[in-house]
């Protein structure tokens, strides 16, 4: 967790550093900025929130009539004593509930479903997670892969433990380790009340229930501090906001028969732990979405696919999930069929048949016009062109294999020593090529005023800028960092004419275990004229260039 301080406020920019003290000797009236700090930089409307209240709201703030919205933050309607709700929507529930309708069951069945379905935790420990609530990112993946699941216990533990506090911690490799039994399960101390709350995790501290629990049971908390503990876990407040419950938890632990420094150094570990500790009724109700949606894919594999193809969040997405279908299920699939797709994914004849509205430039109301055509046969001979000559994102399943297939099975012919791997291969250490596309770009300068300030006012004189882009293949994606020293040679270049999704990069990459971190030697532009790779690559041998397994916790939360 961080500090309850997570910044410099503007009078220690001022007063600490070089860059702030010549700026306000310069223009001391500006001292009056501090003023205006910690006010509303502007009016924002939350996501979900709703104010429930038994008395008319404009009593306690006033509400702007022209969105509906009343004037207030979650910290204000806190302590005002009034309910603040979050009813956040689930993409993954609609799924759920179109997956049931196809395969023709009530989404209600989902709440009987008992947690021991042989070929649900199959599907899980196969790696199968595409379309898997929760766990489809890097993260969860790994804790996946290196844990197994055996029980649904093992889901809930999963989904609190793949989120950044536990992962930058090594909370989550500590938990991993001990329930795989590579290290031996210890307790923050030899008393009962602590094993009970952390024996079915191994002595870890996952779930703030846990810190709650030993805060009121081993050391005489009461409600409303143990309370405050939880809010503060949420917001990752930090042992600065934690350390004001020490002393009477200390106290409270002595006077039921603990020695000082027992309780001392539960108190050290429990905060330790417990700052990034998640909600555990959190995880258990997310984990119950996340083995639906397992068990779903196991048992109904066509219906499901068609529910979440139905429901991606875009072309690519769904892509990834087709690839996945039928690659790893053996599911068939064809993008268009002039006689018999409807508007959205249908299951047709034991396969995926896509929509009309897969075409593009064809919407819901265009695809609605053509199932209409078929049945009084009226089509215009330029509608016919387009439904003969359909045009979707899934026509080329594995594009990376599809244009350049020839780099993988003839690497000699590129004067390549080696065959280029896909991203999903790089485990191991060493120097791997690979092809993909640019899909995300992102250009830091290290000379940005927040940057000069946290370094003290100095300005780089040259070499301020570096540019992170996210490389992607058929089967995985690589984030790459360009560093300040190569960026004039190799990341300006990338900047000024790389086409996003569409442009095609061969980059050798030396790789170091373990945290998948490796660094980009050289990257060249894929084109129909290359024909001597090696060679373009050895003239960028100096280029620097970082990059890591993408983490996405793509799932929703």
């Amino acid at each position: 967790g961080g500090d309850a301080r997570a910044s410099m406020c503007i009078m220690d920019t001022f007063e600490t550093t070089e860059a702030g003290q010549k700026f306000i000797e310069e223009h001391p009236s500006m001292k009056l900025v501090s003023q205006v700090e910690g006010h509303a930089r502007h009016a924002g409307v939350h996501a979900a929130g709703i104010i429930v209240c038994n008395e008319v709201l404009t009593k306690y703030a006033g509400v702007n009539s022209r969105d509906d919205v009343i004037m207030l933050d979650g910290k204000e309607a806190e302590a005002m004593n009034l309910l603040k709700i979050d009813c956040l929507g689930l993409r993954t529930l609609a799924v759920l509930e179109e997956c049931a309708k196809l395969a023709g069951f009530d989404p209600k069945d989902y709440y009987k479903l008992p947690f021991d379905d042989a070929k649900t935790y199959k599907l899980m420990n196969d790696m199968r997670l595409s379309g898997i609530f929760q766990f489809e990112g890097f993260a969860m993946r790994s804790i996946t892969r290196q844990m197994g699941v055996e029980h649904f216990e093992d889901i809930v533990a999963i989904g609190a433990l793949g989120r950044p506090g536990p992962i930058h911690s090594g909370g989550a490799y500590l938990f991993v380790d001990r329930r795989t039994g590579k290290s031996p399960v210890e307790y923050l101390a030899d008393d009962p009340i602590v094993i009970k709350h952390t024996e079915s995790t191994y002595g870890v501290i996952i779930y703030q229930e846990q810190v709650m629990s030993i805060g009121r049971e081993y050391g005489g908390l009461e409600w409303s501090d143990v309370q405050q503990l939880r809010k503060a876990m949420g917001k990752s407040l930090g042992k600065e906001f934690f350390g004001q419950y020490m002393e009477k938890f200390v106290a409270g632990a002595v006077a039921r028969g603990r020695s000082q420094s027992e309780a001392e150094n539960v108190w050290k570990n429990m905060v330790s732990f417990g700052s990034w500790g998640f909600n555990r009724s959190h995880a258990v109700a997310y984990g119950m979405i996340s083995y639906w949606t397992a068990w779903a894919k196991a048992n109904y594999p066509l219906e499901f696919a068609t529910a979440v193809l139905n429901n991606a969040r875009s072309s690519n997405s769904a892509l990834k999930l087709l690839r996945d279908m039928n690659e790893n299920e053996g599911i068939e699939y064809e993008a268009f069929d002039i006689d018999e797709s409807g508007e959205k994914w249908t299951v047709h004849e034991g396969k995926l048949l896509g929509g009309i509205t897969n075409i593009d430039g064809f919407g819901p109301k265009k695809a609605k016009d053509v199932i209409a055509r078929r049945i009084t046969g009226k089509f215009t001979p330029a509608l016919i062109r387009k439904l003969m000559n359909p045009v979707t994102p899934f026509d080329i399943l594995w594009p990376t294999r599809h244009f350049w297939g020839h780099f993988f099975t003839d690497p000699t012919s590129y004067d390549l020593d080696k065959a280029p791997h896909l991203i999903r291969d790089v485990q191991e250490d060493g120097e791997y090529y690979i092809i993909g596309r640019i899909v995300t770009m992102n250009l830091r300068d290290l000379n940005e005023y927040r940057n000069v300030v946290m370094r003290g006012g100095t300005l780089l004189e040259s070499n301020s800028q570096s540019l992170n882009f996210t490389l992607e293949d058929d089967t995985d994606a690589l984030i790459c960092t360009i560093n300040r020293f190569a960026f004039d040679e190799i990341g300006a270049p990338i900047v000024e004419n790389a086409k996003m999704g569409e442009d095609w990069y061969l980059a050798a990459v030396n790789v170091r275990r373990g945290i998948r971190k490796g660094n980009i030697r050289a990257i060249i532009k894929l084109d129909k004229g290359v024909h001597c790779a090696k060679e373009d690559l050895q003239d960028n041998k100096k280029a620097g260039v970082d990059g890591q397994v993408q983490s996405d916790e793509a799932g929703e939360s």
